[in-house]
């Protein structure tokens, strides 16, 4: 055959994808939990049988050191409190084997002020005002910043929002305005709405300090996940999918 010949059946083959097609990679959801205080989850396992059902779901398991003890305050000399390094580096696991899957970090109780305080890069602060302090430049891991623009949703049960000493939400408020956050709320939940159970009062709260947010009542819930029975029912899967699914305003 001609070399005109060759070049015509090299722009057929091209134009109606003949010949070997190329297997294009579809990305996935990966949901790496941040159990609360104690460093472990709810042992009916729901939140992870859950989630799994809607991506790959990866846990920070409690023998990292990761344990909710000292909260997020400032480690000795100012450096790095150790349960957000232990957030960083689980993270930096999860980038480096997922590829260009989507990472969503999902917070219960404890574990949601950590996420908040990875993100904004801060410690917190247990007195009055409560205004976070940010890492010093000698404590900033060197991969904080690239794993930071990798991270857009976020998904909090039960974030403990009350406190008789301290304001919670002061970190909250300084969130980039490109993090969508989702909080699944029981009714009930005293650590999140105080003990008169106020609603309009977290959700004012959550509204004025997040660009994009959503709440997702758990009627009659606690402070833990829901369980098997109140998640079906309620369609939650549904609702986080829709949140996550959603574009940016």
């Amino acid at each position: 055959m001609s070399d005109n010949g060759n070049k015509k059946k090299r722009l057929m083959t091209d134009f109606f994808g003949g010949g070997k097609t190329k297997k294009t990679k579809t990305s996935a959801t990966v949901f790496l939990v941040c159990p609360g205080a104690g460093g472990v989850l709810p042992k009916d396992g729901t939140l992870e049988a859950q989630l799994g059902r809607m991506g790959r779901v990866a846990v920070i398991p409690k023998s990292t050191g990761y344990n909710g003890r000292n909260g997020c305050v400032a480690g000795s000399n100012g450096s790095l409190n150790q349960n957000l390094q232990i957030v960083n580096d689980h993270i930096a696991q999860e980038a480096a084997s997922s590829n260009d899957d989507e990472i969503v970090l999902v917070g219960q109780s404890f574990g949601c002020r950590a996420i908040v305080h990875w993100i904004c890069g801060n410690h917190e602060v247990r007195t009055h005002p409560s205004i976070p302090v940010p890492w010093s430049d000698d404590a900033t891991p060197d991969n904080y910043q690239e794993l930071r623009h990798k991270i857009q949703k976020v998904v909090f049960f039960g974030y403990p929002l009350d406190h008789a000493k301290q304001d919670r939400s002061a970190a909250l408020k300084l969130l980039p305005e490109n993090v969508r956050a989702c909080f699944v709320i029981g009714t009930s939940d005293k650590l999140a709405l105080g003990d008169k159970l106020n609603q309009e009062g977290i959700k004012e709260t959550v509204e004025s300090t997040l660009a994009t947010t959503q709440i997702i009542w758990v009627e009659k819930g606690g402070h833990g996940p829901p369980n098997e029975k109140t998640w079906t029912g309620m369609n939650l899967n549904k609702q986080l999918e829709d949140f996550l699914s959603a574009k940016a305003e």
